[in-house]
Parts: structure tokens; C-alpha cells; sequence
């Protein structure tokens, strides 16, 4: 086999046969199968943080000119930045931002032309502060992604308990609590 082949065209097989009949002598098809040639790899950059993080997605070998869709754990997620349709040679480079989403990996799909092509990324644990500074007795906004789905969360400030709250379904929370008067050995 000769020649070059290229990734989402679809090629026939054929297994032929000699029809020897002296009067006809001719080659038969027996027989015709479809082959399509996949392709495509995907490469996330950066593979783990938290929750909002921008990932570029660089894609090779995917078939030239064709829309690129992506989906988070089979929910659509829009390309933030970058390639919506693949180049001539098959490569692209997307942006996508790391939905709300619990701790743990997850995966990232890429499709161009029906052929699908995963790869993983981890959601690591964030929490928020606001303010950032205060005295003992400032009030404090405090929320979390990536955590676990509907799980127990204990926030402390120094070695003292300040609040506990319940994740969502998606593995986030926001409370408030007040910065405790602490003695001035303890850090």
C-alpha cells in the first residue's frame, strides 16, 4: 500500500477474485468493507488547579477546516480563546476555563468531525478571602471550589474553628466568620 491517507476520510476495502472464464477474463469484487482513518491528540496545559483555570488545549492530526466542539465531563464548555475550527493541517490551539466542578479529575473531550478525543484534568481545592488583612473582630468572606460534592467543610483560622459549611452539588461554598481575638504567641 502506497500513497498518503488522511484522518477522517472514510476508504473502501475491496477483496477481488479472478473470473477466469476464457471468454471474459476480468477481476470480480467479492467483496467491499468501509474503513475511516481517526486521528487527533489532544495536550492540556496546565492538567491540574482549581476551579476557573484558562487550559490550552493543542490539537495535531485532526481533519483540516472542521469545527472543534469541547465538551467537561459531557456538558459543552465554551472556547474561550483560540482556534473554533481546525487548521488546513489539522492543529488548533483552544482556551477553555475549568467549569465549577468538585475535586478530582475530570474529563475533557474534544470532537472535530465525529471523532472524539479525551484527556484528563484534575481540580484542585481554592479558597477566597475578603478582606485579605484585619484586625481581631473583622468580618470575612470566605468561599471555596473544588471541594467535595456535598461534603462538610471546616474553616479555621490559626489552630481555631471559625465556621462549618456544606459544598453544593458542584463542590463550592461561601460563608462569613469573625477573626477571633488570639493570644500573641499563637500564629
Amino acid at each position: 500500500v502506497s500513497g498518503t491517507v488522511e484522518v477522517g476520510a472514510t476508504y473502501y476495502v475491496y477483496v477481488t477474485r479472478e473470473y477466469t472464464d476464457p471468454s471474459y477474463p476480468a477481476t470480480l469484487i467479492g467483496a467491499v468493507a468501509q474503513f475511516t482513518i481517526v486521528g487527533g491528540e489532544i495536550v492540556l496545559q496546565p492538567t491540574e488547579g482549581p476551579v476557573g483555570t484558562e487550559v490550552e488545549i493543542t490539537g495535531t492530526d485532526f481533519s483540516g477546516g472542521e469545527s472543534i466542539t469541547i465538551e467537561y465531563d459531557n456538558d459543552p464548555v465554551d472556547i474561550a480563546d483560540g482556534d473554533d475550527q481546525t487548521a488546513a493541517d489539522g492543529g488548533f490551539v483552544s482556551y477553555v476555563l475549568i467549569p465549577e466542578s468538585t475535586a478530582g479529575v475530570h474529563t475533557l473531550t474534544v470532537t472535530v468531525a465525529g471523532n472524539e478525543v479525551k484527556a484528563e484534568f484534575t481540580v484542585e481545592p481554592e479558597i477566597i478571602l475578603s478582606p485579605t488583612s484585619g484586625e481581631a473582630g473583622t468580618e470575612v468572606s470566605v468561599s471555596g471550589t473544588g471541594f467535595g460534592r456535598r461534603s462538610d467543610v471546616s474553616v479555621y483560622f490559626g489552630n481555631t474553628g471559625v465556621a462549618t459549611v456544606t459544598t453544593d452539588s458542584k463542590g463550592s461554598f461561601a460563608t462569613t466568620f469573625t477573626v477571633p481575638e488570639l493570644a500573641a504567641d499563637i500564629y
